[in-house]
C-alpha cells in the first residue's frame, strides 16, 4: 500500500491555456513562494479530482494540516530527510560501478555493500518510526493520514522492528576483518550448494578434552550448531564468500524498496499541502472568508465570491466586489458594458471551480458546486496571434472551438469569454446559440461572457442569463 495522498484514478484535465487565460500562473506565483510548492499546487489543479469521495477526503487532509499547527512542518522534515537516504542510496549505487570499485576484490565489495545496504535500511527504519512518533503526537482526524499512522505503527513497533535495527547496526558496524562464519551445504556429489552467514555465538566448535571433563561441564545449548573450522584458499574465498554478503545485501534492499514505494507518494504530495497552507495564509492575510464547498449534482451557488486574482494584485482587498451567482442550469450567460467585470465574474467561477475540485477552500462565504469532469477555456481577447483581421480572428476561434466541442466529454465545463467578438452581432449569436445548445444536449456545462447581448432572450429558460450592472455585481437578466 502507498501513501499517495494526491494519487487518483479519477482526475479530470484542464485545457492547455487554461491557467494562461485565468491568470493563474501570475496570481500563483504571488501567492507561493516556494518554486517547486508552486509547481506541484499547479499540477494538482491541471488534474482536478472528479471523484467526489476523493475531494472531500482531500479538503479533510488539507484541513488537518491546517488545524494542527506544527504537523506539516514536522512531516516536510522528515520528507527531506526520506530524500536524502534515498539520494545517498541512489549514488552509491551508482558509485559501484565506476572504474575505482571494480578495483576492489569481490569479497570488499560485497561487505562494503552489505554495510551500505543496513545503514540505508536502518535509516528508514528510523524514518518509519519517526513518521508514527510524529503522527501519534498531532492525532491526525483525516482518514489518509490514519491510515499513513497504521500502517507506520505495524512497522515500528514490536519485536520484529528491534531485531531488524540489531541485524542492521551488527552489520553497519562490523569490522573488515572479523571472522567470516558459514554454514556450508553440499549437493548429492559434494559441491557447495549454498553458503550463509551465521552468527559466531551460535557456533560450537569441539572440545578435545571434553571426554575428561564432568557431564554438567558439557552440557550445550539447544540452538548450537557442531562445526569444524576450514580455511579456504584464496580462491575459494573470493568465490565463497561474497556470495552470503550479497544475497544478505540483497534481503536489506528488498525490505528497503518496500519502505520507499510505501513512502515516496506521501512525501512527494507534501509540497502541495506546504502550498496550500501559503495559500490560505494569503486569503487569512487580506481578510478574506473561505469556505470548503459542498458537492451537488443539481444547483449550483456560490455567495461572496472573491477572484484570487484580484485579490493578489489589489492593494485594497475591501474595495474588490464580490460576486453571488445561484444556478439550476447547466450553462451561465454573462452581458455586460467593456470594464464592467464580467470577464473577473467568469474567470472568479472557473478558478473556484480548479481550486473546489483540487481539495482546496475558496474565498467565498458559501459554495454549492457541480463535480466536472474537465474544464477548458476559450478567450477571444488572449489571441493575437492570428493576424491583425478579424477574419483571421475570426476562423481561428472557430478552429478551436470545433476542436473544443470534439474533446468535450459530458460533465465538462467550457469557459468562454467574449466569443465571436470580431464578427456581427447577428452571426455571432446565430453561431454561440447553436453552438451552447450542443454543449446542453450533451450534458456539457458552460460559463460565456458577451457583449452579444442578443442571446439571453435565445437562451432564456436553457441558461442563467446575468448582466453586470453598474457595481460590478451579476443582477439575473428579467
Amino acid at each position: 500500500m502507498t501513501h499517495d495522498l494526491l494519487a487518483s484514478d479519477k482526475t479530470g484535465v484542464t485545457g492547455e491555456r487554461t491557467f494562461y487565460h485565468l491568470s493563474l500562473d501570475i496570481t500563483l506565483s504571488g501567492i507561493i513562494s516556494n518554486v517547486s510548492a508552486r509547481a506541484q499546487f499547479r499540477d494538482a489543479l491541471a488534474s482536478p479530482l472528479t471523484s467526489k469521495e476523493e475531494i472531500l477526503e482531500r479538503q479533510a487532509v488539507v484541513a488537518d494540516l491546517g488545524a494542527r499547527p506544527g504537523m506539516l512542518a514536522a512531516l516536510v522534515r522528515l520528507s527531506e530527510e526520506f530524500d536524502a537516504i534515498k539520494s545517498s542510496w541512489n549514488e552509491y549505487r551508482r558509485a559501484k560501478y565506476t572504474a575505482e570499485a571494480q578495483k576492489k576484490s569481490p569479497l570488499v565489495s560485497a561487505e562494503e555493500r552489505c554495510s551500505v545496504s543496513a545503514v540505508t535500511l536502518s535509516e528508514l527504519l528510523y524514518f518509519v518510526r519517526d513518521i508514527k512518533e510524529t503522527l501519534e503526537k498531532f492525532r491526525p482526524s483525516s482518514t489518509s493520514l490514519r491510515a499513513v499512522l497504521d500502517d507506520a505503527r505495524k512497522v515500528a513497533g514490536g519485536e520484529r522492528f528491534d531485531a531488524l535495527i540489531s541485524v542492521c547496526g551488527e552489520l553497519e558496524h562490523r569490522a573488515r576483518l572479523a571472522p567470516i562464519d558459514l554454514r556450508i551445504t553440499l549437493d548429492e556429489l559434494g559441491r557447495i550448494r549454498t553458503a550463509e552467514l551465521v552468527d559466531h555465538k551460535y557456533l560450537k566448535v569441539p572440545d578435545p578434552n571434553a571426554p575428561q571433563k564432568r557431564a554438567w561441564f558439557r552440557k550445550q545449548a539447544q540452538d548450537e550448531m557442531k562445526c569444524e573450522h576450514v580455511t579456504p584458499t584464496k580462491e575459494d574465498a573470493n568465490e565463497l564468500l561474497p556470495s552470503p554478503f550479497v544475497e544478505l545485501a540483497n534481503a536489506l534492499d528488498d525490505i528497503s524498496k518496500q519502505i520507499i514505494e510505501q513512502y515516496s507518494g506521501f512525501c512527494r504530495s507534501l509540497p502541495f499541502f506546504a502550498a496550500a497552507s501559503e495559500y490560505i495564509a494569503f486569503l487569512t492575510g487580506r481578510g478574506v472568508g473561505f469556505v470548503y464547498p459542498t458537492f451537488t449534482d443539481g444547483k449550483s451557488e456560490v455567495t461572496e465570491l472573491y477572484d484570487i486574482g484580484l485579490l493578489a494584485s489589489a492593494e485594497d482587498a475591501a474595495k474588490i466586489t464580490p460576486h453571488t451567482v445561484k444556478s439550476e442550469a447547466g450553462g451561465i450567460v454573462v452581458t455586460g458594458a467593456n470594464g464592467s467585470g464580467k470577464t473577473t465574474l467568469l474567470r472568479s467561477l472557473a478558478a473556484a471551480q480548479l481550486l473546489a475540485q483540487s481539495g482546496l477552500p475558496i474565498p467565498a462565504s458559501s459554495a454549492r458546486l457541480r463535480v466536472c469532469t474537465a474544464i477548458y477555456t476559450q478567450f477571444a481577447e488572449g489571441e493575437r496571434d492570428a493576424g491583425d483581421s478579424d477574419a483571421g480572428r475570426f476562423e481561428q476561434e472557430v478552429r478551436e472551438l470545433s476542436l473544443l466541442v470534439e474533446k468535450a466529454p459530458p460533465g465538462s465545463l467550457v469557459v468562454l469569454n467574449e466569443t465571436f467578438q470580431s464578427t456581427s452581432y447577428s452571426e455571432g449569436a446565430e453561431g454561440l446559440y447553436h453552438i451552447l445548445r450542443y454543449f446542453g444536449r450533451r450534458g456539457i456545462s458552460y460559463i460565456l461572457a458577451t457583449h452579444i447581448g442578443q442571446l439571453h432572450g435565445m437562451l432564456r429558460g436553457q441558461a442563467l442569463c446575468l448582466r453586470m450592472n453598474d457595481r460590478r455585481e451579476p443582477v439575473p437578466e428579467e
